[in-house]
């Protein structure tokens, strides 16, 4: 599952978190501080996520950009990288957050644990914090859904 945490507080603008999640494990595979939510951008964070992890079989978004137009075609310059690259790509019902609900759950945790607190300074000290989150997140932190197991 892929999507963005909204627009979060940086002194003198926002950041946008780019959230991607395995759908069985809940492993977050990438929490991305990312300047907008261009296509460049995403897939720069992808191509970073997929050298690391390897590519999936299948991604699941929802209709917004970059991974759809909001309308009937979701077939976008991002959608069209993905399924050359050999990744299916689902989209959800179109306002139905629940398709994406893990990553909707991830997005509840993170803006209670991480994104409390003043503006981030810039990009790479939210980047930090995201990390260091992230590695919680997957190694030390209890997840109830998995029976208290982590991902």
């Amino acid at each position: 599952q892929m999507d963005f945490k909204g627009h979060v507080a940086l002194h003198g603008g926002r950041l946008h978190p780019l959230t991607v999640l395995d759908d069985h494990s809940r492993f977050s595979i990438a929490l991305s501080a990312c300047a907008d939510q261009t296509t460049a951008t995403v897939k720069a964070w992808l191509i970073a996520a997929f050298r690391r992890y390897g590519l999936p079989w299948r991604i699941a978004t929802d209709n917004g950009p970059p991974w759809g137009d909001g309308g009937r075609n979701n077939f976008t310059l991002l959608t069209v990288w993905l399924i050359e690259a050999g990744v299916a790509v689902s989209h959800s019902r179109p306002c139905h957050p629940q398709t994406l609900g893990k990553d909707e759950r991830f997005h509840r945790s993170l803006k209670a644990e991480a994104l409390q607190g003043p503006p981030f300074a810039y990009l790479p000290k939210a980047q930090d914090a995201f990390d260091r989150w992230r590695h919680v997140y997957n190694t030390v932190r209890p997840h109830d859904a998995l029976g208290g197991a982590v991902p």
